[in-house]
């Protein structure tokens, strides 16, 4: 083979891909990525981890158990603090994936990733049981 069949297949190979990495960037997008938080194995909060107005900003839970506070960054949510006496929480990363899971076992709090697919109107959406609406042809 010479150097110009390489490139060729090289070429053929990365024009095969680019659908796929476009369908997949489209499908990421439509998705909707929440961290639930709960404590003592009821759900309390569930926080919009993909929503831009989430981005850098600390929610608290206090309980009986204790007290933490969640931090939404680009990275994910990640536990800022916390008052249970290992830190093991704080310590770890932030996540942003699927059935990811902090847990804080001191003040019995878990916070797990669920990904939700976003539901979109379309115009023809909004009249699509308006009875109230008459077309005229002739």
């Amino acid at each position: 083979m010479k150097k110009w069949d390489y490139i060729l297949i090289v070429l053929l190979i990365a024009i095969s891909l680019t659908p796929y990495l476009f369908l997949r960037a489209s499908n990421e997008s439509s998705k909707n990525i929440y961290a639930e938080v709960s404590i003592n194995n009821e759900v309390v909060k569930k926080i919009n981890i993909s929503d831009l107005r989430n981005l850098n900003k600390s929610f608290e839970f206090d309980s009986k158990y204790g007290h933490n506070t969640l931090l939404v960054t680009n990275k994910g949510i990640s536990v800022s603090h916390a008052d249970c006496p290992d830190l093991v929480c704080v310590k770890s990363k932030p996540i942003e994936k699927e059935n990811r899971v902090i847990a804080c076992i001191p003040n019995k709090m878990i916070v797990k990733i669920v990904v939700e697919e976003q539901t979109t109107t379309d115009d023809d959406s909004e009249h699509e049981n308006d009875d109230d609406i008459d077309f005229i042809s002739e």
